[in-house]
């Protein structure tokens, strides 16, 4: 028998990234390839039960450019992280994990969460195996919207999008003006050359390029593999060098808590009672990535059901703790969590907060969405303007208030066979790719 090979994934912390690399991982295991994942203590005995191997991290992420995210709660995180790698402590401390995982593992493939891609800077100061084969992995939607334009990765994420040429160049020149704006109050040129100074004089990489807006630029040197559709991409994307996308990528296992059976097997009972059955959950970190707008939205919600009394509202708060006059009412329920992937196919209306992972999953159960990006900095709000071109439903914002919310959800509901027909079809056109062989 073939000797088994071995791939570590390295990646982010979020369901959304997690149960598409589960998915993955069960599938290298058909190639006899044995999977590790470099994963925070919540998130062991999740992987375990997966029927992988999970190590804890002592290091953060090297990359750079993930700071509106890792610190969208911090005023001065732009300029601590930056210091924190330039004084080339954040270097020293994730080599130092590095050099523990490969001795561990002793991969034949890294997976890199594409968010950290700039740990390559790291990786390429230690890997001298050439059998080691690294891949970027990528679990969210591309965040370039047209040629040259800044990533959606900043703060200043689009609204909308528009094939109206004038209306487009007016858009780019915008969001290019804004960005360096930032990059000059938060970084400064000085600063910029000073972290492209000191990076290179940590490997000696002729290979190793920076963009000036992202500082990123290493994906025409490895293979980055797009866990996603590309029929979810808009027509005017160009597919960048050594990039694969793999379609709909499903992890149907990925419930974490408690299964409510109870409430899938009550769904036939409440269709009998109600119009239609809506799904409402914002994810795990919704509180963290609003700040604190998702309460006021659920809350809103309430009032929302009370207004709506023909349909049936299930609100799955994600474990978050909020303040409700009540879990139950006429009709809706509140609930920690639920086994979301089987629900969707039971229900009639998903409002979401616009994961990838949950958008894939309401494409799969044929279930149309209405959905409330957390922020305007996460990919949530690219992923909202994919919903609305593809007529997969709707996009709104959590500041919303009670009758906008009706309104809309009114809307879906008599337009319900046209967005029902969009999203049958897109999930009858999407490739699906399942063989890897070719990619190994």
């Amino acid at each position: 028998m073939k000797s088994k090979q071995r791939a570590l994934f390295v990646i982010s912390n979020a369901l959304g990234h997690l149960n598409r690399a589960i998915q993955l991982a069960n599938q290298l295991k058909e190639n006899n390839v044995l999977s590790f994942f470099i994963v925070e203590e919540k998130y062991i005995e999740f992987i375990q039960k997966s029927d992988f191997i999970g190590i804890r991290p002592n290091s953060s992420p090297f990359g750079i450019g993930m700071e509106n995210v890792i610190f969208e709660n911090s005023f001065s995180g732009y300029l601590d992280n930056l210091i924190f790698r330039v004084l080339n402590r954040g270097f020293e401390t994730r080599k130092l994990d590095y050099e523990i995982w490969l001795k561990k593992v002793k991969p034949n493939y890294i997976f890199l969460d594409y968010q950290f891609e700039p740990d390559l800077i790291v990786l390429s100061s230690i890997v001298v195996n050439k059998n080691i084969k690294i891949v970027i992995f990528q679990t969210i939607f591309n965040t370039k919207f047209f040629k040259n334009l800044p990533t959606i990765f900043s703060t200043n994420s689009p609204s909308e999008f528009t094939k109206n040429n004038i209306q487009k160049s007016f858009f780019v020149f915008k969001r290019i003006v804004k960005n360096w704006f930032n990059y000059l109050k938060y970084f400064g040129f000085d600063n910029i050359s000073l972290i492209k100074k000191n990076s290179r004089k940590l490997i000696n990489n002729p290979q190793l390029s920076f963009d000036n807006r992202c500082f990123t630029g290493f994906t025409t040197i490895h293979q980055k593999w797009i866990m996603l559709p590309i029929e979810l991409e808009f027509d005017q994307l160009k597919i960048e060098p050594n990039s694969f996308y793999l379609g709909l990528y499903i992890n149907k296992d990925s419930a974490i808590g408690n299964e409510n059976d109870v409430l899938l097997n009550s769904i036939l009972y409440l269709k009998s009672k109600f119009k239609k059955i809506i799904y409402v959950s914002l994810g795990t970190l919704h509180l963290k990535h609003s700040r604190g707008y998702s309460e006021f939205f659920f809350n809103t919600l309430i009032e929302v059901a009370n207004r709506l009394p023909h349909y049936y509202f299930i609100i799955s708060r994600g474990g978050d703790k909020m303040q409700f006059e009540s879990n139950s009412g006429l009709n809706y329920q509140i609930e920690n969590f639920v086994t979301q992937f089987e629900l969707l196919g039971k229900v009639d209306l998903f409002l979401t907060h616009g994961g990838a992972n949950s958008i894939l999953e309401s494409i799969f159960q044929e279930c149309p969405m209405l959905v409330f990006p957390l922020n305007k900095i996460s990919d949530q709000c690219g992923n909202s303007i994919r919903v609305d071109y593809f007529n997969l439903g709707k996009k709104m914002t959590l500041k919303a208030n009670v009758e906008e919310i009706v309104l809309e959800i009114e809307n879906i509901i008599y337009n319900y066979s046209y967005f029902k027909q969009c999203i049958s079809s897109m999930k009858r056109g999407i490739n699906y790719q399942n063989n890897l062989s070719n990619l190994l």
